[in-house]
């Protein structure tokens, strides 16, 4: 499903979530698990 979503090959999905893995908003973002990043001002 994220090979799907994400455009990225099953292999590298599987890589990236054979593990606890962190990323950025960015890194998340480049990757394709994410759209886009929401920024507020408080």
């Amino acid at each position: 499903m994220y090979a799907a979503f994400t455009g990225q090959p099953l292999e590298q999905v599987q890589q990236y979530t054979e593990r606890d893995r962190f990323l950025s908003a960015s890194e998340a973002m480049e990757f394709g698990f994410i759209d886009g990043i929401l920024e507020t001002e408080y």
